[in-house]
């Protein structure tokens, strides 16, 4: 941290993502921004909806988050199973995913966090 070389501190909570850089005992640049782990909730939430018909909750949406592990597909596959209501009937209902599907639906909020880091990046 107190050398001349920069180095980069990524927190991404539930509701806001900073970024920052901190060189020479200081920081030398940092951003907030509202795309966090809440985003990715919601992303799944509105996937599986789309292409399921099942209503799920937050819970259920970061289960199978931290079920598929990230943006990266994993050396093995993780099935997890989605429990919510079939938007159809109302009845409970379930469908199994594997994390590799789920990749898809994270990569938007992933790549709005990457842009905003690019941009942070591109000024120091």
């Amino acid at each position: 941290v107190a050398n001349p070389h920069g180095s980069l501190v990524i927190d991404v909570g539930a509701g806001a993502t900073d970024m920052g850089v901190i060189s020479l005992g200081g920081l030398s640049i940092a951003r907030s921004i509202k795309t966090a782990g809440f985003a990715f909730d919601q992303a799944i939430i509105h996937y599986v909806r789309n292409k399921y018909d099942l209503i799920i909750g937050d819970r259920m949406a970061e289960s199978c988050k931290i079920a598929a592990g990230g943006i990266i597909q994993r050396p093995e596959p993780v099935v997890c199973r989605i429990k919510g209501r079939d938007a159809n009937t109302g009845l409970p209902a379930w469908v199994d995913v594997n994390s590799e599907e789920l990749v898809a639906p994270l990569l938007d909020p992933a790549a709005e966090i990457t842009h905003i880091l690019q941009e942070m990046l591109e000024k120091t």
